[in-house]
């Protein structure tokens, strides 16, 4: 109710003034019997009453308002407060960060020194494999060289030799001409002689100049050989006289690990004992490659017993070099794995004091944002102070409308949920009863065909084993049959011999004797028995070819007991096979069916999804508008507040001051408490206005944030219905898969058993998804 800005009263106008009044302080919850035009001294009271009322209302205001102020400056000051701890929050954040930051690169700068060093130890590892490469290939060469030199000396050797036998055979032959020369000359005619003789001169001078010019050339020669064969001396001196020096100096240095060594490998650090065994490693190299080349051959004779002592005692050498630098390489794996071991620990350090840190970090964090909810509160809280005096009695209806309204919406939401869980709960219990039907009524065929498949295996079994047993006996009985037959027949044959043998010796007798008589009547006996035995001959053969018989007729009656229990397996097979399809096409029907229903109830759930939201998204804006009416009305309220406010100060200013004052001398102690009650009863009503007025904007709040929490509800909903739908779709592709896999490698041979059992595991896996979907 809006109050007239220019409120002065006339005399003309007293009447109008005083009605207008009248029913403003009504409306304002003062005394109705104010009665303003009477002289009465009730009515004047009454008057004073109200007046008083107004008075103490104004300076319960006064005061409000200063609390108010006061209240909004202690919120400021937090509000700063809440800043300051918030831009200090920030900083630690910002130290934390660079801490974290300066640790993480520390921690790579280690990293990428420890791969620098060992990269570094692998170039070094690498440059000495291949300086020991370069070594033993010069040792090699060095070792065909001085096998060349020797050969070579060899060969100068024997072609000296050859030149010293060459020089012996024509000595002896100028040696033996000059003789005969001589003898030529002692025994010549004497008048021939002084020609002879000059000849024979000239003849030894030629001899001598040839002998001498083949002296100086073989002594040439000789010269050069020696030249030569003192090179080459001087070439292997040298040779040997390094190697035992590199030797002496091997030996004199004295054992490689040292006492002092061994005493100071504990005070050593991992870097300095690393290096230490590194140069040891390169003299054990050394001395075993200066070894390796001096060391005997295998299966070598030896010329004494000190190089036979030698070559062992070299051996040794080399042996325990070898278990030295076995020994030193254990040690260099051992530091390596000690190495890094240190190295995850440093690691695990890191990792720790970085988790560390993000634990600080994310301390930080929640003590800022706890900062900022609390600076957030402050303003909330100021800005509900300063929204407190907004409220005045025409919230109240709004507040029943809106809770009536929110109300309404809350049942909406509620018929909805419970639509849409029906809805979910009668698809989930038709495709698990659909599913289970199938698969009780696919186990219940496939246990009954192969319980039938078992009996007639079974009956087809002893069948066959009786067959089996009635022809082993026939079999038997033959056998023994043809077994008493034939030693009969050997009794027989034994029998007619033994009856031969005695008519020979009675005919011999006979004929000894000479009695023809006798020997007609043998004779007759003789042909009696050849008849009997040709009678037994006839009977055997007769048993035998009856045994043969018997035993072709009993090999064809296996042959066909054999083919008709195969026949019969196959039958059984096929018939197996094809209950196997059948019960895999009603396990792929009864699948087709439960996943129609799975996608029929995903299509309804998704419709009275797409139903949902729209209903939501329709009283989501219904709300806002009704929020943003309510908004509207309590701005134009407080509007409407602020300016009755106005205008009773305006309309009652110094008057009502005045009036005061005179009816405060006037009054007595009663009035002035029936009015300074009547003042606190506005007071208190006043402020219960303002508490249910931050009531329902509360509540406005609390229903705006439910309707934010169903709307996220119904779209994790949504989304577990998709998930669902996919899980279908991928269950599909793997039972088809599963399908083919087992049609392509294992026809017939249970497959139909197998995917009744995988169906039934994914079965209950999907119920127990739809059940915790549910919960």
């Amino acid at each position: 109710m809006l109050l007239p800005e220019v409120g002065d009263a006339s005399e003309a106008s007293i009447h109008t003034s005083v009605a207008f009044l009248q029913d403003t302080l009504t409306g304002m919850g003062l005394s109705d019997e104010l009665n303003l035009m009477s002289s009465e001294p009730a009515d004047v009271a009454t008057t004073c009453n109200a007046l008083y009322a107004l008075l103490l209302q104004h300076q319960k205001d006064a005061q409000y308002k200063e609390q108010l102020r006061q209240e909004m400056s202690r919120a400021r000051s937090e509000i700063k407060l809440m800043d300051k701890e918030r831009s200090k929050l920030e900083s630690m954040l910002d130290n934390k960060e660079r801490e974290i930051g300066a640790l993480s690169n520390r921690a790579r700068a280690g990293d990428d020194a420890r791969k620098e060093e060992v990269s570094k130890a692998r170039r070094d590892a690498d440059d000495l494999q291949k300086r020991l490469f370069g070594s033993e290939r010069r040792l090699v060469q060095m070792q065909h060289e001085i096998k060349r030199k020797e050969k070579e000396y060899e060969r100068l050797q024997e072609r000296l030799s050859h030149y010293l036998a060459d020089k012996k055979r024509n000595e002896s032959a100028a040696l033996d001409m000059a003789g005969k020369l001589a003898t030529g000359a002692a025994t010549g005619a004497g008048a021939a002689l002084s020609k002879s003789s000059v000849r024979s001169d000239e003849g030894l001078k030629a001899i001598v100049a040839a002998y001498e010019g083949k002296q100086s050339e073989l002594a040439r020669e000789n010269k050069d050989l020696r030249a030569a064969l003192s090179s080459l001396q001087g070439e292997y001196k040298e040779a040997l006289n390094a190697s035992m020096a590199r030797r002496q100096a091997d030996v004199a240095a004295g054992p490689v690990v040292e006492e002092a060594f061994l005493r100071q490998v504990p005070m050593m650090n991992a870097d300095e004992l690393r290096a230490e065994l590194a140069v040891k490693l390169k003299v054990l190299q050394r001395r075993l490659g200066n070894l390796s080349w001096r060391g005997p051959a295998e299966g070598k004779d030896y010329g004494s017993v000190a190089e036979q002592r030698l070559a062992n005692d070299l051996s040794i050498a080399k042996s325990v070099i070898q278990d030295q630098e076995q020994l030193i390489a254990c040690v260099l794996g051992a530091l390596r794995s000690a190495q890094v071991a240190q190295e995850a620990k440093y690691q695990s350090e890191i990792k720790a004091l970085v988790q560390r840190y993000q634990g600080q970090l994310a301390s930080a964090e929640a003590a800022l944002a706890q900062a900022e909810g609390e600076a957030a509160q402050g303003e909330k809280a100021a800005r509900a102070l300063e929204e407190t005096r907004r409220a005045y009695e025409e919230l109240l209806e709004q507040r029943d409308d809106a809770s009536r309204r929110v109300k309404e919406y809350e049942d909406a939401l509620h018929s909805a949920d419970a639509k849409y869980s029906r809805a979910l709960k009668d698809a989930t219990n038709k495709a698990e009863s659909g599913v289970a039907a199938a698969l009780a009524a696919a186990r219940a065929e496939v246990e009954g065909e192969m319980t039938r498949m078992a009996s007639e295996s079974t009956e087809l079994q002893l069948n066959l084993k009786r067959e089996q047993a009635s022809l082993r006996a026939e079999t038997g009985a033959l056998r023994e049959r043809l077994v008493a037959e034939k030693a009969a027949s050997s009794k027989a044959a034994a029998e007619r011999d033994e009856a031969i043998a005695t008519l020979q010796i009675h005919i011999q007798e006979a004929e000894r004797r000479g009695a023809a008589r006798i020997k007609v009547e043998m004779q007759s006996v003789i042909a009696t028995k050849e008849a009997e035995l040709a009678a037994l001959a006839m009977k055997i053969k007769d048993s035998e070819e009856t045994i043969a018989a018997a035993e072709q007729r009993t090999e064809q009656v296996r042959v066909q007991m054999e083919e008709e229990a195969a026949a019969k397996v196959r039958a059984a097979q096929q018939e197996h096979s094809a209950a196997i399809r059948a019960v895999e096409a009603a396990q792929a029907t009864a699948l087709a069916a439960a996943e129609m229903r799975l996608a029929e109830a995903i299509r309804e759930s998704s419709r009275d999804r797409s139903a949902m939201s729209r209903d939501l998204d329709s009283i989501r804006r219904d709300s806002e508008r009704e929020i943003s009416a309510l908004n509207e009305e309590l701005i134009s309220a407080a509007a409407a507040a602020s300016q009755r406010e106005a205008a009773l100060k305006i309309t009652l200013g110094q008057q009502h001051e005045e009036e005061i004052a005179l009816l405060r001398k006037g009054m007595g102690q009663d009035r002035a408490t029936l009015l300074a009650k009547a003042e606190s009863d506005f007071i208190e009503e006043r402020e219960i206005l303002s508490e249910r007025a931050a009531q329902l904007q509360a509540q406005l709040d609390a229903e705006r944030c439910a309707l934010k929490g169903r709307e996220d509800q119904l779209r994790n909903e949504a989304r577990k219905v998709a998930e669902a739908a996919e899980s279908a779709r991928k269950y599909d592709e793997m039972t088809k898969h599963y399908k083919d896999l087992m049609g392509r490698y294992a026809p017939g041979m249970g497959a139909g058993i197998f995917l009744e059992r995988a169906v039934g595991r994914r079965a209950e896996e999907m119920a127990a998804s739809k059940r915790g979907l549910r919960a």
